[in-house]
């Protein structure tokens, strides 16, 4: 039976609110409308809901903390581009034990680390529950809830949605640990959590996405588990089945908007540094190695930095106006060029100039 003595209707969005009337588009209107594009191309669509659901011990968590370290530093995932780059909340509601070395490990191996180009605050509101006021912001990480959150009932989902708009990508790990008190067979129950995780989408950045992870039965193959309308509310669910010697694989079950059935061949390699030793996701079949990826967005600034600022180098505006790529792009994409060594800066840390180095692949 649903849990009547907590449940709590869903949040309205703290947009405005348009009339439906308002919302009528004309078959004229209707060819204006953008595609909704990729976070993570061919993986994750934009402005989505995004399932990954798996047995304990499917790699799961390792796929979905490698996607979102590879939005956050705008880096291809596994030979997919990012078409969305930017910040990632990632909520840890199994708790954040061995994610600081998990991303350590992912850093050492793909041959990026977090080197921030600034920072700002943001600023609760008046009438938040938050202890603190404000929070410092880094632009270009993965910022980590360690515990648990409600998305069924009180106040959690009000206070995520004052820095949603900061996100490209949320992550909550996993579903049951963020469903609070609701039953998870109850359709009314999970309907309010998924209704709630729509409410938080609609509030992040432009084209971001949530990702959920879950859990599936026992038997291989099972659906996920708990009320039907967490799948059938679902734009895209992925389902990751281990296989032997550390490969796994993850099953496109629907794609809302384009063809499903896509089958993604992973291993789960152990990677040994001065953090110890945890496991990163790369491809089955990987033959490059990952600090040789470039992304599109990369690749723009290389080729804008070679054929108009080869001598003198440029600013992250020029190279802004000269790509037509967004700002937080151009920065995230310098921040990862710059750690490769692909880039150098000429100037100072206030006012970077940008120049190529002679290491670039391309």
């Amino acid at each position: 039976m649903p849990t009547q003595a907590t449940l709590s209707p869903p949040r309205e969005s703290t947009h405005d609110r348009v009339s439906p009337i308002d919302r009528i588009l004309n078959r004229a209107e209707l060819e204006t409308l953008k595609e909704p594009g990729w976070v993570v191309d061919e993986v994750i669509p934009a402005s989505s809901y995004t399932l990954l659901s798996g047995r304990k011990g499917s790699y799961k968590s390792f796929a979905a903390l490698s996607l979102a370290l590879s939005v956050a530093h705008g880096v291809p995932w596994c030979g997919y581009g990012v078409g969305n780059p930017g910040p990632v909340l990632y909520v840890a509601a199994e708790g954040a034990y061995g994610i600081r070395k998990r991303i350590q490990a992912w850093e050492h191996h793909y041959g990026v680390t977090f080197s921030s180009l600034g920072h700002h605050e943001v600023q609760y509101p008046t009438g938040k529950t938050a202890s603190r006021e404000k929070f410092t912001f880094d632009p270009h990480s993965v910022q980590v809830v360690p515990n648990r959150v409600d998305m069924f009932a009180g106040t959690d989902l009000d206070d995520l949605t004052v820095c949603a708009n900061e996100y490209s990508l949320i992550v909550f790990d996993t579903l049951r640990r963020i469903s609070g008190r609701a039953e998870q067979n109850s359709n009314t129950d999970m309907g309010v959590v998924v209704d709630n995780i729509e409410t938080l989408k609609e509030e992040m950045a432009p084209g971001g996405s949530v990702l959920v992870l879950a859990h599936t039965g026992k038997l291989e193959g099972a659906d996920t588990r708990g009320a039907s309308c967490i799948e059938d509310d679902a734009d895209c669910i992925w389902y990751a089945e281990r296989g032997e010697d550390n490969h796994f694989t993850l099953i496109n079950e629907k794609m809302k908007d384009s063809h499903d059935g896509a089958e993604l061949s992973l291993y789960a390699r152990w990677v040994a540094g001065d953090f110890g030793d945890s496991l990163v996701v790369e491809p089955a079949n990987a033959t490059e190695s990952p600090a040789e990826q470039v992304s599109k967005q990369q690749a723009k600034l290389i080729a804008v930095l070679r054929e108009s600022f080869s001598h003198n180098g440029a600013t992250a505006t020029q190279l802004q106006e000269c790509s037509g790529l967004s700002k937080s792009t151009v920065y995230n994409a310098l921040n990862v060029l710059l750690n490769r060594g692909l880039i150098k800066n000429i100037g100072t840390a206030k006012r970077a100039h940008y120049m190529l180095t002679g290491e670039h692949p391309l």
